[in-house]
């Protein structure tokens, strides 16, 4: 199922909004990354500023993301396809988009998922 979703973080002002396939999935992880297909230089940064916010970084925390709300939502798989996102503001590392993932999986399972502070890193979805 495709979702949209926008975080933000109340005290640097940042926010990160993706666009995603999510759904139950027979293998524990499916990740496709269609958002990034043109993308030659996955090293590269998204942002000149904050040089450890790479294509490449942003993935990997996709995929952590995907992992860690699989096991917190109890299934058994899940399959996410990232299709796009984007950033504003100061946003310093590749964490956001794991945590943009994790709360667009609970809302696509539709499941009340208890993710601690830390788990969200002062990051929430925006109304």
């Amino acid at each position: 199922m495709a979702i949209e979703l926008t975080i933000k973080n109340a005290e640097t002002l940042a926010r990160i909004s993706i666009s995603a396939n999510i759904s139950e999935f027979d293998l524990p992880i499916e990740f496709k990354n269609t958002a990034m297909k043109e993308i030659r230089n996955m090293d590269e940064s998204i942002d000149p500023h904050f040089p450890f916010v790479t294509y490449k970084a942003i993935e990997a925390a996709c995929i952590s993301g995907a992992i860690y709300a699989r096991r917190k939502m109890g299934v058994s798989g899940l399959s996410v396809e990232l299709l796009s996102f984007s950033k504003s503001g100061k946003v310093e590392n590749a964490q956001p988009f794991a945590v943009a993932i994790m709360i667009a999986a609970s809302k696509i399972a539709q499941k009340e998922i208890n993710f601690s502070k830390s788990d969200l890193a002062g990051w929430q979805a925006s109304v």
